[in-house]
């Protein structure tokens, strides 16, 4: 808020509500949003209120899309890429498995099974199906050339340090210190045992290579590139 900014010739607003109360900010006029976007988050929302909401928040030919991340795969690229990738793999489906709320199983699978407005029940005929567009980069790992979402040259480099940041702020890594409060924080943690072991199997080198499979869910009127 204290940033401000212009949208056009309007100020940016910032409001705060719940995926399934979004009729709830007075700010804005059922009918007069052209853009609805949510980023990582749809596994958590109940995706039958949301459309509804969507639905009477949207100018007719608005556009919702949504995104998502599944596992982390290091680039083809990287130094030592098999020791890193087995690194990587042991902390999510081992180290986290059993802290992964089920919410997580839609965001991993690409939200193959996010309910869209045409299967959720009742269906919502505010976003039609002949307007849906599906765009994936680089499923299960399977890079392909200039394909990729968040970056125009990929693959980009993540430093340990930073990578270690981005998983400190992860839900199963407050799960798994929750349930080991005597390793939370020291060297015995599941994050710093992570980053020690890559930091091995990388030789010294400050990151390495990442990228992700990514997914947008595109409804009604949309152009991508």
């Amino acid at each position: 808020r204290k940033v401000g900014g212009m949208a056009a010739s309007e100020p940016i607003r910032y409001h705060v509500a719940a995926a399934e109360k979004l009729d709830s900010l007075n700010a804005v006029s059922p009918g007069s949003v052209d853009l609805i976007t949510a980023a990582m988050a749809a596994q958590w929302f109940d995706m039958q209120l949301f459309w509804q909401q969507a639905g009477r928040l949207s100018k007719p030919g608005g556009t919702v899309a949504l995104w998502t991340l599944t596992s982390g795969y290091c680039h083809p690229s990287t130094y030592n890429a098999e020791e890193v990738q087995k690194i990587l793999w042991e902390l999510e489906h081992v180290t986290f498995k059993p802290f992964e709320p089920p919410a997580l199983h839609i965001a991993r699978k690409l939200y193959d099974s996010l309910p869209l407005p045409w299967t959720a029940s009742p269906s919502i005929d505010v976003f039609p199906e002949s307007k849906y567009v599906r765009l994936e980069w680089n499923r299960d790992g399977q890079v392909k050339p200039n394909a990729h979402f968040f970056s125009a040259t990929p693959p980009y480099m993540v430093s340990l340090e930073k990578f270690e940041s981005a998983l400190n702020t992860a839900s199963m890594t407050k799960s798994w210190r929750d349930a080991h409060p005597e390793l939370a924080g020291t060297d015995a943690d599941c994050i710093k045992v992570a980053i020690s072991r890559l930091s091995v199997a990388l030789e010294g080198r400050e990151g390495f290579e990442h990228g992700r499979s990514e997914e947008r869910r595109v409804g009604k009127e949309c152009r991508s590139r």
